[in-house]
This record gives structure tokens, sequence and C-alpha cells, in this order.
């Protein structure tokens, strides 16, 4: 991202909260072929290049950073994958009437 442009803005007012970071998640969703790499970024012109991104594998932002990962990963939870990285908060408890 050029430090002169505004950032990117998020396709969703809420995100899922996760239990593992973004780059975890990543990895786990490209071994089991959920999630595919796009095409190489270029690195735009006065980018960052202490930060490098794994998805866009160019320098501007970091993995943990990318909104684009942020919307693919909320994008597929929001169909039904990645539950095992969905926080739950603690107070829930499913109801069970035969306990």
């Amino acid at each position: 991202m050029r430090r002169d442009q505004p950032p990117r803005e998020s396709r969703y007012a809420h995100y899922t909260p996760l239990t593992a970071s973004r780059p975890h998640i990543m990895n786990q969703a490209l071994a089991v072929d959920i999630l595919t790499i796009p095409k190489r970024a270029n690195t735009p012109p006065k980018a960052d290049y202490s930060k490098r991104c794994r998805y866009h594998r160019n320098h501007g932002h970091s993995t943990k950073e990318c909104s684009v990962l942020k919307d693919k990963i909320e994008d597929l939870i929001k169909l039904g994958h990645l539950k095992k990285y969905v926080h739950k908060p603690q107070s829930y408890i499913p109801y069970n009437p035969y306990r």
C-alpha cells in the first residue's frame, strides 16, 4: 500500500472473532483447498519494505494486516468453513434439557 493512499475500506461492518491468527488460518485454508493465493501483486512504489504479505506475495503490509485476506476469511466463515477457528464466548453453554 502506498503511504499517501488511504487504507482500503472493509467489506464488513463486523468480523467474526477468531481463535487463531489470520496467517495461520490462511495456511490451513490453503492446505484444504478452500482458499487460493491470487496472482502475485506488484509492490507499490514507496512501500514499506519491512512488511511482507504472504497472501499477496509483495511488500507494503503484513499478512496479519491484510484487509483482502481478512475479507476472504470472513467470506469462508459465512459459507460455513473454518468453524474451528470461530471464537465462542466462554459464557456460551448450549441448552440441554436432559441434564
